[in-house]
């Protein structure tokens, strides 16, 4: 669609959003639209329209006097043609607003600008992706025509914004025409889209808090979700790398005026004795392992006041959630410590958290119970609640104390230990906690506050720490909505499905290949961080969980030379392919699951004249050669081709690597092509 069309259609001649207060229409309300110069930014022009009621209406419980309800439109419109928006409602009256309900941060129809022929089916389409779920078919990409009077419902799970379904999709109106929508809610979303009735085929696209029904309190400002469309004319899959670059450029945080890449880290369980993480830094320093990172996940926490009782429950690090303090038995010098033998093996040093959980035993429960949401068991003979109980809590960061508490402890250990990168998880379903916490005639409240409270305490760690990174997990790829990528990105598991006992590695190029569509920045693991044998070390693996980084168990064995000369190729080897992997992405095979086929994709950095191609010939493929079009090749051009075990193929021309030839003769077995064009 074009981009200026799209704004005349859906902001200067229409709203793109709904509401109800007091039971009335009222986004025909909105006055009009007003360019705002002074919140201008970079890459984008702000823009803006008010709306505001104002009656008399009184109550028997509230002081009488004018009620004041005030809705901003906010707007910003980038310079590639995409447009965000919200909407932050305030109360300016002496009590509560009306009702607001029938809450749609996004309601836009599109259409084609032109008729189809009556036994024309193929358009529009709707292109989406699973999220994650910790499965084989995590961001599997899924596409489904409108059938006439179709209709298409898309959703998330239990309030974290990519559990099933990524907040991600893309509209294509005709073949060479469309618009791809991002939600931007780290909690709960909804999006609706059906077909109109029309030659035209005009599709109606909300985006809803289908539960929210609440009143605006007096002083009180809401920031309702955001919504982020890219208008496009062209070919599709220039249409996902054109929303590729706009994430690069305008959503993901600069470091040295570069966005935000991934790490190829070294990982571990935080509960290791000092002896093993001696051992496996020794290796790094022993053998010269080009890692950059080295990561310790959960164990690590705790005091000595945890119940011994709590042990029959659960895992250690499961019950000493929320006590953000180094056990002593396994750091007796500190976690600085650790974090400065790190530095000393030529790493960074990162750390998992996970702040929004809290065990209902813990002492600042019984502190400070108004910071965290959740039930009120009582005890036995119903003299108060339960303490120490088997059940979990979640700390509210919609309110601002809890936050702070939190803040400070997490700042307290990132400044003991210089982290380099905060690992950040989040193992559990809001939804019902912030259901529970809602009052009648304030649902979805609770949602809207918790969920911006999670904004302002990542910023605040960003502003006390520069230069900190966040590493976004959330169970494994749960958060990535673009919301999220404005602040960290999935560094380690994009899904939990490589925790898993059984995990293969096909699953996980086809994770590759699904989450690239979208995103330009996500790196993945190769397993457990608590440990592996050497007999483990299985390149075709690596190579099928590489994109933006990857993380490797750290090696604790003594390493052969042999053994230290694999783990040397593969770390330089994801380091190069990093180098590409936020680049343009193209398919070169469909996506597959099956043993029996092939899959390929591309990486390409066009104005730079290079990129690469990953290919696998899967374990029961039969099929020995295939050809792939590349992408972005300038025919006339010549290239140095390059394979990753190889070396140097010699001089190509483009012609050459627009119909490639890839052999691989056995199965199970991977080639890295890497291709530069020649000056």
């Amino acid at each position: 669609m074009q981009p200026d069309r799209f704004w005349k259609e859906c902001f200067e001649e229409g709203t793109p959003l709904s509401f109800r207060y007091g039971g009335e229409p009222a986004e025909t309300r909105f006055g009009p639209l007003t360019r705002v110069p002074e919140e201008d930014g970079e890459g984008y022009e702000a823009w803006g329209r008010t709306l505001l009621f104002s009656d008399g209406e009184k109550t028997p419980t509230r002081v009488s006097g004018p009620q004041i309800f005030r809705a901003e439109l906010k707007i910003r419109r980038y310079a590639p043609g995409a447009v965000e928006w919200w909407t932050e409602v305030s109360g300016e009256g002496v009590f509560d607003s009306r009702i607001v309900d029938r809450l749609c941060y996004a309601d836009l129809t599109l259409d084609a600008g032109m008729r189809f022929h009556g036994s024309d089916w193929k358009y529009p389409r709707l292109i989406w992706a699973r999220g994650s779920l910790a499965q084989e078919n995590d961001f599997q990409p899924v596409s489904e025509s409108f059938v006439p009077e179709g209709r298409h419902v898309l959703s998330c799970g239990g309030g974290r914004s990519s559990s099933g379904v990524m907040p991600y999709f893309n509209l294509q109106l005709l073949e060479e025409s469309g618009v791809l929508f991002a939600v931007g809610w780290s909690g709960q979303w909804k999006a609706v889209l059906e077909r109109r009735p029309g030659e035209t085929r005009p599709i109606r696209v909300v985006c809803e808090m289908d539960d929210a029904s609440f009143r605006v309190r007096p002083g009180e400002t809401l920031v309702l979700p955001k919504m982020l469309a890219l208008p496009w004319e062209g070919k599709l899959e220039d249409s996902f790398n054109a929303f590729r670059r706009f994430m690069r450029r305008n959503v993901l945080p600069k470091y040295g005026g570069k966005p935000l890449e991934g790490y190829v880290f070294l990982r571990t369980w935080g509960g290791l004795s000092p002896e093993i993480h001696k051992a496996k830094l020794l290796n790094v320093k022993k053998h010269r392992l080009p890692a950059e990172l080295y990561q310790i996940d959960a164990g690590w926490h705790g005091d000595e006041t945890t119940p011994e009782s709590k042990h029959d429950y659960f895992d250690l690090w499961a019950q000493t959630v929320g006590v953000w303090k180094p056990l002593p038995a396994l750091f007796p010098d500190g976690i600085g410590a650790l974090g400065e033998r790190c530095r000393d093996a030529g790493m960074g040093f990162a750390v998992w958290f996970e702040p929004e959980r809290m065990p209902s035993w813990n002492r600042i429960v019984s502190e400070h119970r108004e910071y965290f949401i959740g039930p009120r068991l009582p005890d036995a003979a119903g003299n108060g609640e339960i303490w120490d109980g088997r059940y979990f809590l979640m700390l509210n960061l919609g309110y601002e104390p809890a936050r702070k508490w939190i803040a400070d402890q997490i700042s307290a250990v990132i400044e003991e230990a210089n982290m380099e990168v905060f690992r950040l998880d989040f193992n559990y379903e809001p939804l019902p906690f912030w259901h529970y916490n809602d009052e009648p005639d304030r649902r979805g409240v609770t949602e809207i506050r918790y969920v911006n409270g999670l904004y302002a305490m990542l910023d605040e760690l960003l502003r006390r720490h520069p230069g900190l990174k966040i590493d976004n997990c959330a169970s494994g790829g749960r958060r990535l909505d673009y919301r999220m990528f404005r602040r960290g990105m999935p560094m380690i598991c994009r899904s939990d499905y490589f925790c898993a006992r059984d995990n293969e590695p096909d699953p996980k190029q086809a994770h590759t290949y699904g989450l690239s569509l979208w995103i330009p920045a996500h790196a993945d693991s190769l397993g457990s961080c608590i440990g592996h044998t050497p007999e483990s070390m299985d390149t075709y693996r690596v190579r099928s969980s590489l994109s933006s980084g990857v993380g490797m168990t750290a090696p604790w064995w003594e390493l052969s030379e042999e053994e230290a000369a694999w783990y040397r190729k593969m770390l330089s080897e994801a380091r190069e392919v990093r180098e590409y992997a936020s680049g343009d992405f193209y398919p070169l095979t469909g996506y597959s699951l099956s043993p029996l086929d092939w899959m390929a994709f591309q990486f390409a950095l066009p104005e730079e004249g290079r990129g690469m191609a990953m290919v696998f010939r899967r374990e029961e493929s039969a099929t020995e050669k295939m050809t792939f079009a590349l992408r972005g090749i300038g025919k006339e051009a010549r290239y140095l081709l390059r394979d990753a075990d190889r070396g140097a193929l010699g001089e190509v021309s483009g012609e050459e690597l627009s119909r490639l030839s890839v052999e691989i003769p056995e199965p199970r077995a991977s080639r890295i092509l890497f291709y530069e064009k020649l000056r």
